[in-house]
C-alpha cells in the first residue's frame, strides 16, 4: 500500500489552534484515537491525523503532542488529496473540513 503525506500548519510557530476543537472535529468525522498515540485514525479508507505543537515545522515527532495547543498537523493517507480528484469522499470530507475549521490549506509532504 502506498501512502501520501500532507500537513497543515499555522502561519507562524507562535500562532496556535485549539487542540480540543480539532479533536472534536475528528471524532465527529468518525475518526478514533489510536491506542497509545496522539493520532486519530480511520482504517477504511486509511487516514491518520496527528495534531502537534512543534517548535520546528521541519523537525517534529509524536512527542510534540499538546492537549491544549496545536500549530502543525501531520496527515498520512492512502488517497492523493492535493494532486487530483479525491478518490475517497470520506478523506476529502475530513481534510476539506480541517481546511475550513483552521482557515488554512492542506499541503503536500511532511
Amino acid at each position: 500500500m502506498e501512502y501520501v503525506y500532507y500537513h497543515l500548519k499555522t502561519n507562524s510557530l507562535s500562532e496556535k489552534w485549539n487542540t480540543a476543537e480539532i479533536e472534536d472535529y475528528l471524532k465527529n468525522c468518525g475518526m478514533s484515537r489510536e491506542a497509545g498515540k496522539p493520532s486519530y485514525v480511520m482504517t477504511q479508507p486509511f487516514l491518520s491525523v496527528f495534531p502537534l505543537n512543534v517548535s520546528d515545522y521541519e523537525n517534529w515527532s509524536e512527542d510534540d503532542y499538546d492537549a491544549y495547543e496545536t500549530n502543525y498537523i501531520a496527515v498520512v493517507s492512502t488517497d492523493d488529496y492535493c494532486s487530483g480528484p479525491v478518490k475517497n469522499e470520506q478523506i476529502g470530507y475530513v481534510l476539506s473540513g480541517l481546511e475550513e475549521l483552521l482557515l488554512t490549506e492542506v499541503l503536500e509532504g511532511c
